[in-house]
């Protein structure tokens, strides 16, 4: 049996100092390691969740982390796979998008780039890496606010994220539910179509820039299935608001039904929407999708490395220790932002993993 989590519990060299937020599958956590004082996030996979496409789950996440370094997602400083799983992460503070566009919920072009140009630049960093990141949301995107008064955006959770080698067979959990958040999943997740790439993430970029540019979020749904079969078979209204044609135009590309008609990759989108705002255009290499194709390996043999990559069970625990970006993760339903000092000072924040099945 593992450590109980509680505050003021020890549990490797950290100690916690308040929970930050849980889901299905994992808990976050504030708290600061016992050597250097230094204050962290740690993300916990819960015990009763341990099985083994979870674990491989949460390590998947790791292995992304090992790949991928982009100053606009988390960075995670080490992950330990032992009879308690957890991962090191950086202790962020600000909020999520999600609560910025609640307050928020119509943006102008400038603003909504402001905020979504970092995010496209993280994403197509990971689509160059072969990472697919399949959960994109407002809910998972974390805004940090700077002193100069510009804002950090770092994308989180690539707890469902799949390497583009490993995409040949659905994205199901282990009890057949899709993964990813109904609302922003493409029409292909929502199938459990095989051969998912990144232009499903394309599709959930294309829909947070409908939704802050209209102030509203064009799939309609009280229930997870009504959601699916507007994703599925309900048309879009087309994007009507004061922004130039060719913006319109690449949004509502980015939102069409079949993959193939949606821009090529991200370079694409941001060769549009570079001319409208007036930041460094990000620049990443084209999708490593069809580079991996060619020699697909089974999803049991990406799994076999996840494994070879953390070591055996029977080693006991393990720590790996990584300097790499990647995401934490936040569930729609209980996103948890900590407010540090009085109400007006910055929040610190992270993330549960567990967020599949979130309307």
């Amino acid at each position: 049996m593992g450590v109980a989590l509680r505050e003021g519990a020890v549990v490797g060299r950290f100690q916690l100092d308040r929970l930050l937020g849980e889901g299905g599958m994992g808990e976050v956590w504030a708290a600061r390691e016992l050597e250097t004082g230094e204050p962290r996030a740690v993300k916990f996979l819960k015990g009763s969740s341990s099985s083994d496409e979870r674990r491989r789950r949460f390590l998947r996440e790791a292995r992304a982390a090992m790949t991928l370094r982009h100053p606009n997602v988390v960075t995670i400083h080490g992950v330990e796979d032992g009879e308690q799983p957890f991962m090191v992460m950086d202790l962020l503070a600000g909020e999520t998008m999600r609560a910025h566009l609640e307050r928020n919920p119509r943006l102008s072009l400038r603003a909504a780039l402001t905020l979504m140009m970092p995010v496209i630049a993280a994403v197509g960093a990971a689509h160059a890496h072969a990472i697919v990141h399949r959960d994109l949301k407002p809910e998972n995107v974390f805004l940090s606010p700077r002193e100069d008064g510009a804002v950090e955006v770092r994308v989180l959770d690539f707890g469902v994220a799949k390497f583009a080698a490993s995409l040949s067979t659905p994205a199901l959990t282990e009890s057949g539910d899709r993964l990813g958040t109904p609302r922003y999943m493409s029409p292909e997740q929502a199938r459990g179509a095989r051969g998912v790439d990144h232009r499903a993430d394309l599709w959930s970029i294309g829909l947070m820039l409908y939704e802050m540019l209209s102030g509203r979020h064009p799939i309609a749904g009280d229930s997870v299935q009504a959601i699916f079969r507007a994703i599925t078979f309900d048309p879009i209204a087309p994007l009507e608001v004061d922004v130039p044609a060719d913006v319109r135009e690449v949004v509502m590309k980015m939102l069409s039904r079949d993959p193939a008609q949606r821009p090529r990759d991200l370079r694409e989108v941001v060769a549009v929407l570079a001319a409208h705002h007036d930041s460094t255009a990000p620049v990443f290499d084209a999708p490593a999708v069809a580079e991996h194709r060619a020699s697909r390996p089974s999803v049991s043999t990406v799994d076999e490395t996840i494994d070879r990559t953390v070591g055996g069970r029977s080693d006991g625990r393990r720590v790996l220790l990584v300097a790499v970006a990647i995401a934490a993760t936040i569930a729609a339903t209980t996103c948890a932002v900590v407010r540090r000092g009085a109400s007006s000072a910055p929040r610190t924040s992270a993330s549960p993993t567990g967020s599949e099945g979130t309307p």
